[in-house]
This record gives C-alpha cells, sequence and structure tokens, in this order.
C-alpha cells in the first residue's frame, strides 16, 4: 500500500481504474482513496456514472452523500493537481447540471405533495371524527386539489434529476420510485375525478364512500414509501 504522503500525479491516477486487476483510485480535495474493495465500486464503476482513476471533486457537490464515504476507505497518497487549463466550452448537460446544481428542483418540488397528501389524509381522517365539518372538508379537498397538481412537477424533476445525475441508469430504487409516483399519481387524478363527478361521495355511508376514504389514505403509505427510497439514494448504506 501506498504512503499516505506519497503523491500521484493524474497519469498514475488515471491507470488505477479498476480494469483488468489494476486497483481503483479516485481523488477528492487533494486526496488519492482506494476504492477496490466497495462493493459500490465494482470493476472501477460507480452507479454507472463516475470511473476510477478521476478527480471526482468537482462532482462531489451533486452527490447524494457526504464526504464521510471515504472514511471507509483507504487514502493512499496526495493528489498532485495538473496544470489549469483553458476551460473547455460548456455543453448543454455540463449548462444544465451547473443549475441543478445551483437551484435542486428536485429536493424543492417533491416536498409539497408529500407534505400536502398527507395533511389532506389527516383532514379527511378529522372530518369523520368530528361530525363531518364543511370547514374541515374544505382544507382537505383544497390540499388535495394543491398537491396533485405539484405531483407531476415533483415528477418530471425526478425524471430530470435520474437523467442528469444517474444518466437515466435503472436500478431497483429508481424502479420503485418510477411505480409508486405513477400509482399516486393516478389514486391523485381518480380522486379528484370523483369529487367531481359525485361531491357527496365524502358524506355517505355505502361501499362507494369507504372506497373513496380506502384510496385517500392510500397516498400515506405511497408518499412515505417514496420518501424512504429516495433516502436510499440520499444516505446510502
Amino acid at each position: 500500500m501506498a504512503k499516505k504522503n506519497h503523491e500521484i500525479d493524474l497519469e498514475s491516477l488515471k491507470k488505477s481504474d479498476g480494469k483488468e486487476g489494476r486497483p481503483s483510485y479516485v481523488a477528492y480535495n487533494g486526496q488519492v482513496y482506494d476504492v477496490s474493495n466497495s462493493k459500490r465500486w465494482q470493476n472501477g464503476q460507480h452507479m454507472n456514472i463516475h470511473k476510477a482513476g478521476q478527480d471526482l471533486t468537482s462532482h462531489f457537490p451533486m452527490a447524494p452523500h457526504g464526504k464521510e464515504v471515504f472514511d471507509r476507505v483507504d487514502m493512499v497518497g496526495q493528489f498532485v493537481k495538473p496544470a489549469i487549463a483553458e476551460p473547455e466550452e460548456e455543453g448543454l448537460k455540463e449548462l444544465l447540471f451547473r443549475l441543478y446544481k445551483k437551484y435542486h428542483p428536485h429536493p424543492i418540488t417533491v416536498h409539497f405533495p408529500i407534505a400536502l397528501f398527507i395533511f389532506s389524509v389527516i383532514m379527511h381522517l378529522l372530518y369523520l371524527i368530528l361530525g363531518r365539518p364543511h370547514t374541515v372538508a374544505a382544507a382537505g379537498l383544497y390540499a388535495w386539489i394543491f398537491a396533485a397538481i405539484v405531483t407531476p412537477a415533483a415528477i418530471a424533476a425526478g425524471f430530470f434529476s435520474w437523467w442528469l445525475n444517474f444518466n437515466a441508469t435503472m436500478t431497483s430504487i429508481f424502479r420503485k420510485k418510477i411505480a409508486a409516483s405513477l400509482v399516486l399519481l393516478l389514486v391523485a387524478a381518480m380522486c379528484l375525478f370523483w369529487r367531481y363527478i359525485d361531491p357527496g361521495v365524502i358524506d355517505g355511508s355505502g361501499i362507494t364512500t369507504w372506497l373513496y376514504y380506502i384510496l385517500v389514505i392510500s397516498t400515506w403509505p405511497l408518499v412515505t414509501f417514496l420518501g424512504y427510497q429516495g433516502s436510499k439514494i440520499t444516505f446510502p448504506k
């Protein structure tokens, strides 16, 4: 193993790409780490996006985790940065990447439907518990309407983030998030349409009313599941 004060230049770093039995090294913030034994760096690749043998410092602000991930691997030397070259012309994806890093559209938009759907479920339940007061019913309906409106924006921002940060690489986490998001959107639209064609459905006592309430309540575990899957990306094991 290299000494921690051992200097590693860019050419040496590139050779440690994890291919053909070579070690997998990555540089971050002036230090070089050996990620060869990490399960997330099989064959010198991470999430089919990042490759070993590179300086990942500039990529880290967009990573769904912090620098604590390097506490689990060995630091093998100091990275000697090459001389600064003339900046290349910024392409479309680089521009979008920079704007996303600055404004974070998906984390901003996704919190609205999560909070509003849960609030609406609570209002629906309070409507039943408190003797069906009109103001509680109105609060639940308006929250549901706004949640249904912003859900497509949150889904669109999620797809954009998936494409930009992960090259639209399909994993089990993203597969579950996409499926649950589409189910949530369908349930939201169904309940709104139901209230539109039958405003009195919340006041009945038959099977249609209970089916409506079951659909409404189902959004709570749905958004909880979506948040949990998102946490796996933000805080990986």
